[in-house]
């Protein structure tokens, strides 16, 4: 189950959660699909939610620039095609 986070007019729902037996969670936001007003409303939403333990996974097929990426509050990865759960858990564990 993961967390509805309300925006003011709007909500944001992350893709998955992850909990950790020990009670961590980290929510998941996979960012794959490109429309330049897609993806502009998914980073403003993102950029609002403010989540320090959402992990924002980006296709590297987008056109997404670091800039675009820098002041969000939890950890960015960078995937081509698929991705890599082993690239999520080295994230989610350091």
């Amino acid at each position: 189950e993961v967390e509805i986070v309300d925006l003011t007019g709007t909500v944001f729902v992350p893709d998955f959660a992850l909990r950790h037996p020990d009670g961590r969670t980290v929510h998941i936001e996979i960012v794959g699909f490109w429309h330049p007003d897609y993806l502009r409303r998914k980073l403003d939403k993102v950029r609002r939610a403010a989540m320090p333990d959402l992990l924002l996974a980006v296709s590297d097929r987008l056109n997404v620039s670091t800039e675009q990426i820098a002041e969000l509050a939890g950890p960015v990865i960078w995937f081509k095609g698929k991705l890599d759960p082993r690239q999520v858990l080295a994230v989610i564990e350091s």
